[in-house]
């Protein structure tokens, strides 16, 4: 046949192809599978990058809190009660932080007139002038300012000071942080009054 040789040729060529076509030999490794994902979804980095810092209201503060109150109607105000009896009241998110009540309130002390009654009960002398104080609460600026019941505080910032009108006019107009000075005499230590200057700061 003339076609042989090539007729061959051919069928040579079929079976070298059928035969690279079967793998020799044992199958090569698989790839391993990639790693799973971690169980519970992460951060994004963008997401905190999209965050900004700002500020919460003023560093100084007179005592631990106590309480927070959100206003229901307002997501931006809010009251933080002080450990030491004060109220602060926020209307901007925390930005700033008005005094909700005035700063008599938030030493931690109640104060009334000299009355010849009281005069007798704390053993105030007949020469000293003062406001006499009826309370005071342990975890307050006067509390650790060592004012005790009994006490005359006869001097507030340097003015002299004979009534309780007086002494919260000028308590009045301190604000929070501020520090104050105040003459202190105490009737019943040992029999003999003891006088000196006492330091408080304002919640």
């Amino acid at each position: 046949m003339k076609n042989g040789p090539l007729l061959a040729t051919l069928i040579a060529g079929s079976l070298l192809r059928a035969a690279t076509a079967i793998p020799q030999g044992k199958p090569g490794p698989k790839p391993s599978p990639s790693p799973a994902a971690p169980a519970g979804s992460l951060v994004d980095a963008l997401a905190l990058k999209a965050l900004k810092a700002r500020s919460i209201g003023p560093a100084v503060m007179g005592g631990r809190v106590a309480d927070v109150a959100l206003d229901p109607k307002d997501s931006a105000t809010f009251y933080v009660a002080l450990g030491t009896g004060g109220l602060v009241k926020t209307a901007d998110n925390g930005s700033t932080t008005p005094e909700a009540e005035p700063a008599r309130n938030r030493l931690g002390m109640s104060v009334s007139d000299i009355t010849p009654q009281l005069r007798q009960q704390y053993s105030i002398g007949d020469n000293l002038n003062g406001v006499v104080v009826t309370n005071v609460k342990d975890v307050s600026p006067a509390g650790e300012a060592n004012i005790s019941e009994g006490d005359v505080i006869s001097e507030v910032k340097g003015q002299r000071v004979t009534s309780v009108d007086q002494f919260r006019r000028i308590v009045d107009g301190l604000k929070s942080g501020d520090y104050v000075r105040m003459y202190v005499t105490s009737s019943n230590r040992g029999g003999r009054p003891f006088a000196s200057y006492r330091i408080l700061q304002v919640p």
